[in-house]
């Protein structure tokens, strides 16, 4: 797991220099492609199973940010995660049912996006007689377009149009997507937990900021390779598919 964590970190370093939705949605995509070979080692494709357990992750949250929420699920659902909110006497808190290494990847890589998504938030704002109020507008645009493309992901990975950019072939990861919903049931339900999703509606109180934070978004290829292929291909082929 540590090693797979590394080079998710030096990953996302490359895209973090720029610090545009470029940066971050070509890091992502990158991820995706490591994990899904990372999780495909773990259920081995060849026979030998290496079963790593489910468990469940409470971070704490915000009852004000919901726009965070958005970004939460959307990456719980891409890297084979589920994405909860919990509250009780101990305040509120996100909670990610899934393998350990797939739910360190998650808060590494929501993190990741909320900084992204804030900084970019921030610089739009400039000049803006509302700055706060076109800041949480852009936050709620960027998390819905997050959440759009991850569906747009899942859907093309579950579809066998995902690659291993260092091999060329196909990576079939529709039954890695499969099984951990199933076993992410049974573990829900071997628990007595019945949690709802944890994503609202979003109030939108300045439609140009909302508009904005999805415009931006919009204007980036996912076929972009934006950290750079070189950095890319070298430092995902580092210690093979590594567990």
């Amino acid at each position: 797991m540590e090693s797979i964590i590394t080079r998710i970190q030096k990953l996302l370093a490359l895209g973090e220099r720029g610090g545009t939705e470029a940066e971050a949605d070509s890091a992502m995509r990158k991820v995706h492609e490591l994990l899904a070979r990372h999780n495909l080692s773990l259920d081995d494709v060849k026979g030998v199973p290496l079963e790593e357990g489910y468990a469940e992750d409470l971070t704490e949250a915000s009852s004000r940010q919901l726009w965070q929420d958005h970004i939460w699920s959307a990456v719980a659902k891409l890297y084979f995660c589920r994405h909860f909110k919990r509250t009780g006497r101990s305040g509120i808190h996100h909670m990610v049912i899934g393998k350990p290494s797939n739910i360190a990847v998650v808060k590494y890589i929501t993190a990741y996006l909320i900084r992204t998504g804030d900084a970019l938030a921030k610089e739009a704002a400039a000049g803006h007689d509302s700055k706060q109020t076109f800041i949480n507008s852009f936050r709620k645009g960027f998390a819905c377009r997050i959440y759009g493309r991850v569906d747009e992901e899942i859907k093309n990975a579950r579809a066998g149009k995902m690659t291993d950019s260092s091999t060329g072939r196909t990576l079939i990861v529709l039954p890695v997507y499969e099984k951990a919903n199933r076993d992410i049931a049974g573990f829900l339900a071997s628990h007595g937990m019945h949690p709802r999703d944890a994503r609202s509606r979003l109030a939108i109180s300045d439609r140009a900021g909302f508009v904005a934070g999805r415009e931006a978004a919009n204007t980036v290829s996912l076929a972009t390779n934006a950290v750079g292929l070189a950095g890319v291909r070298q430092i995902a082929g580092q210690g093979g598919d590594g567990a």
